[in-house]
C-alpha cells in the first residue's frame, strides 16, 4: 500500500513545475487546519498564483495524546 506521501512525491516528480510542501510529522489535508506555514503556502498560491521558488517544508503539530486527561 502507497502512502499519502509516496503518492505526493511521485505526483510532484512526474508534474513539471510542481512544488511538494512536506509537513513534519503531519497527514495528508491539513489545509485549514490552524497551521499557518501551510495556510500561507495554500493561501499564496489560490489567491495570488504564488508558488515557492523550491520544494518546502512546515512544521507539524503534534498528534493529540490518548491517554491525557480531558
Amino acid at each position: 500500500m502507497t502512502s499519502y506521501y509516496e503518492g505526493a512525491l511521485r505526483a510532484h516528480q512526474g508534474t513539471a513545475g510542481s512544488r511538494l510542501i512536506t509537513v513534519g510529522g503531519g497527514d495528508h489535508g491539513v489545509y485549514q487546519s490552524h497551521n499557518p506555514c501551510v495556510d500561507a503556502y495554500v493561501e499564496g498560491f489560490l489567491v495570488d498564483g504564488r508558488m515557492p521558488t523550491e520544494d518546502a517544508s512546515c512544521e507539524g503539530k503534534p498528534l493529540p495524546d490518548p491517554t491525557a486527561s480531558r
